[in-house]
């Protein structure tokens, strides 16, 4: 003790670092947002959208003011395909703010990757939206109004969800299809949080922002920290190495395909798009490249995207108060 007295210059300022510091990492820990559990609306839990897996669940979340025309955000739960399902973290501060906020949430369950691979999540996803969109009356929904919301996997998910046709990656028949064979997936607008969009440029996007292989490595999404291992989360779900795959198979596991081919369809798609500078999971090129194509194809002025400086992969202050109320005034301004 006498030691560090004597030599308090030298030990104040390490200390001061350490302390602030530890209160960074306590503060990305513990900032997101959290609502009431008695916010005054009604919840529908557990509602079986389909009835090929006992995964094909959501629940459904209604505002207290909810009308016969409320808007919808669904949300799309991340955890790399193989983990997580539609309680998550993220997915719960996103709908703990957003009921309180005059919107109704839906959060989707889906089939992870150890079930059933590529693209069975995708086709879930539509259906679920398509059974929302069948028993809009029912909750007082707004079909016009349907904005779908993904983090991470999920942002992969929802973004192809979201710029297919409904011609495509609707294989999956929704309970009471048969009663509403028409029913569309489409949405009107798509909010996408640092997610995978091209697998098979991942690794070539890792170099170019100078990760290290060594800390992709020691992340553990795959063996030898590489997205075209044949053991990485996106391989898994994929259902063979990324590394291996064909120019045709790329193309079809790229949402920038189906942007580009239904871009006529999507003249008047609206796409928010948040990624962190400091995400050594995913690549923030990849949500920048979306972000780009978007506005190449359907005009600057529809696509909302910002790179968060030093924010990490799903880091918790995505979802501080400021940031749910700058989503939610882009959102009100869309209406």
């Amino acid at each position: 003790m006498k030691f560090v007295l004597r030599h308090w210059r030298i030990f104040a300022p390490i200390l001061l670092v350490v302390v602030l510091v530890v209160g960074w990492l306590l503060y990305c820990t513990f900032c997101g947002y959290r609502g009431s559990e008695d916010w005054g609306g009604e919840s529908y839990e557990h509602l079986v959208y389909s009835d090929v897996s006992e995964s094909d669940y959501l629940n459904l979340y209604l505002p207290a003011d909810a009308g016969e025309d409320t808007p919808l955000l669904i949300l799309v739960h991340g955890g790399g395909f193989i983990s997580n399902d539609c309680t998550s973290t993220q997915v719960r501060y996103m709908y703990e703010y957003f009921r309180e906020h005059g919107y109704a949430c839906a959060s989707i369950n889906y089939r992870l990757s150890g079930e059933a691979t590529y693209p069975a999540a995708v086709c879930d996803v539509k259906a679920a939206i398509r059974y929302l969109r069948a028993n809009a009356e029912t909750y007082g929904l707004d079909t016009e109004h349907f904005v779908i919301w993904g983090e991470s996997a999920g942002a992969y998910l929802a973004t192809m969800a979201a710029l297919s046709n409904d011609s495509e990656f609707c294989d999956v028949a929704f309970v009471g299809e048969e009663e509403n064979p028409d029913v569309s997936a489409s949405v009107y607008a798509l909010a996408e949080y640092y997610g995978p969009m091209e697998f098979f440029n991942m690794d070539a996007d890792y170099e170019t922002l100078g990760l290290p292989l060594l800390i992709r490595k020691l992340i553990g999404t795959s063996s030898n920290g590489t997205t075209d291992a044949a053991d990485s989360m996106e391989s898994l779900w994929v259902g063979q190495a990324i590394g291996t795959l064909t120019e045709a198979q790329e193309a079809e596991l790229s949402p920038l395909t189906y942007l580009e081919e239904n871009r006529e369809e999507l003249a008047g798609m609206q796409i928010y798009i948040r990624h962190g500078s400091f995400d050594i999971t995913i690549p923030n090129l990849q949500s920048q490249r979306l972000a780009d194509t978007a506005a190449d194809l359907l005009g600057e002025d529809q696509v909302n995207y910002q790179l968060m400086t030093t924010y990490q992969h799903a880091d918790n202050r995505f979802y501080t108060e400021q940031n749910m109320q700058a989503l939610e005034s882009w959102l009100d301004a869309l209406w």
